[in-house]
Parts: structure tokens; C-alpha cells; sequence
């Protein structure tokens, strides 16, 4: 049994991975229920960062709360826009996968300003494009955007894999 379960990390990988997305997922659905207020705080916050993001390039968005409006054209700032969930997402994946603590630790204290970054600039991005050409605002934020987030989310882990848990390593 033991030689049959070392002898197929793909699949151990796979299921651990799935495991910490469930707990993850049960955990912040907790949190999110518990904690409102906590929320509504790093929404508005989130929404702050944004704005101060499209003042640095010129533009002059209002701000209510979490609600950020450009030219009359606003977005909500949801807990989704706030780099949580790529976190999770990204910490699941790199704790299932076999590296040292120390290093998946660091990893994850890593991609937390890199997540929230990014999706500073979406925001920004998908505000400007809804004040600029409304037409388009859905399918940036449905798909162009996702795709982008998924992406980075990946590019993200493979880089944690390349240079930190196998550092010094060869294939």
C-alpha cells in the first residue's frame, strides 16, 4: 500500500488539493458570514487602493464605501475583486504540494501582495473600460479578466515551484 500510494504524486497532489480548496472554501464561508463588518472594511479599503491607482493615472474616480464611479459609469468592489480567493485557491495548491514549510510559507506571504495587486489593476482596468467603451465591460469583466486571474494564479505557483520548492534542484 505505501509503495502504491509514493509511487503516484499526481494523484496525492490532486487529492490534497481538492481537500484544502474544501476546507478553505467551508472556513471563509464561515468567515464571511461571521465577520461582515470585516468585509465591508477591506472592500472599502480595496475600493480606496483603487482609486488612489486611477488617480495616479490621471483619472478622478468618486468613491462611496466599496462603490467606485467614473463619468457615471460605477463598480461595486466585491470580496471576488479583492485577490482573497486566487489566495486560496494558490495557498491550497502549494501546501499540497511536497516542499518544505518554510518555503510554501513563504510562497503564500508572497503571492498576497501580487493577488491584491493584481486585481487593484483589474478594478482600475475594468472601471476605465466600463466609463470608456460600456460595451465591452461585460465581456472584460466575465472573460478577459477571469482568464487573466487564472492565469496569473497559475504563473504565480509555477514560479513558486521553479524558483523556491525545487531551488537548487534538478529535474
Amino acid at each position: 500500500m505505501s509503495a502504491q500510494k509514493s509511487s503516484n504524486p499526481i494523484l496525492r497532489f490532486a487529492l490534497k488539493f481538492i481537500l484544502l480548496l474544501v476546507l478553505f472554501g467551508l472556513f471563509f464561508g464561515y468567515f464571511r458570514t461571521a465577520f461582515p463588518h470585516i468585509i465591508t472594511l477591506f472592500t472599502s479599503l480595496t475600493a480606496s487602493m483603487a482609486k488612489l491607482l486611477l488617480k495616479a493615472v490621471g483619472l478622478h474616480p468618486d468613491q462611496s464605501a466599496n462603490v467606485l464611479n467614473l463619468g457615471g459609469f460605477s463598480v461595486q468592489v466585491v470580496l471576488e475583486c479583492a485577490g482573497v480567493y486566487q489566495l486560496l485557491v494558490f495557498s491550497a495548491a502549494v501546501i499540497a504540494f511536497p516542499a518544505d514549510k518554510k518555503k510554501k510559507l513563504w510562497g503564500i506571504l508572497a503571492a498576497i501582495p501580487i493577488f491584491y495587486v493584481v486585481d487593484l489593476v483589474r478594478i482600475a482596468t475594468l472601471l476605465t473600460v466600463g466609463h470608456f467603451k460600456p460595451r465591452l465591460f461585460d465581456f472584460v469583466h466575465l472573460y478577459t479578466g477571469q482568464i487573466f486571474v487564472i492565469f496569473i494564479v497559475i504563473l504565480t505557483w509555477l514560479l513558486w515551484i521553479k524558483k523556491f520548492a525545487h531551488a537548487g534542484k534538478t529535474a
